[in-house]
């Protein structure tokens, strides 16, 4: 029982913020390189869009610009290797997140859900099907 309960309240809370991450973003064209901020300006004769450096991706403010920065692969995996049964994985990946940050409460709480819950996240990590709490995929730890 308490095991489905840790499945189940990780998995929510996974799904509900790729589902607010999806949310459609305004267009807004760049002109220039400084436009995008961490990116560069891609334009053509008719269009106009920001591609973003290594590690960064769209902000959620509406505006296609690279601002906002991906939690690191690497770190989320040695976190939730080392610490993960103290929910460190969780904080880290939280981003404001009211809802990884009571997860990683109760992880810590629990043990970890007594090592059933460190290791579902360990696999989850290594099969990139743990995003952050904005919603965003992780960053590879290819260089």
């Amino acid at each position: 029982m308490m095991i489905t309960i840790f499945l189940l309240l990780s998995f929510t809370i996974s799904i509900t913020t790729a589902q607010q991450s999806t949310s459609s973003q305004a267009s807004n064209p760049c002109m220039k390189n400084s436009d995008c901020v961490q990116g560069v300006c891609d334009t053509n004769k008719t269009t106009s869009s920001c591609i973003c450096n290594r590690g960064w991706t769209f902000s959620r403010d509406g505006f296609q610009r690279c601002t906002y920065q991906q939690k690191s692969k690497l770190a989320a995996f040695l976190l939730s290797f080392f610490t993960g049964g103290l929910g460190a994985d969780w904080f880290y990946l939280s981003v404001g997140n009211g809802g990884y940050i009571a997860a990683g409460v109760f992880k810590l709480l629990t043990l970890g859900g007594l090592g059933i819950w460190w290791l579902v996240d360990w696999i989850r990590v290594l099969t990139n099907s743990f995003l952050d709490g904005q919603g965003v995929a992780l960053l590879e730890w290819t260089p």
